[in-house]
């Protein structure tokens, strides 16, 4: 399993809903900073408070 698997996968551990990459802007790195950030934050990922998101967009 790669880092980017294990971090979804502790993502999905301690949450208990998957991580909705579909909604976070950027590729695998960017994600992969979210998902820690949310890791150490106790905090699940809302695309609706990240600057970066664009409800518009088209990802």
């Amino acid at each position: 399993m790669d880092k980017y698997e294990d971090l979804i996968e502790q993502y999905v551990e301690k949450f208990d809903e998957g991580f909705p990459t579909f909604m976070a802007p950027g590729e695998e790195e960017e994600h992969m900073e979210i998902i820690k950030n949310c890791l150490k934050t106790g905090k699940s990922y809302d695309p609706y408070t990240d600057p970066d998101f664009d409800p518009y967009a088209d990802y």
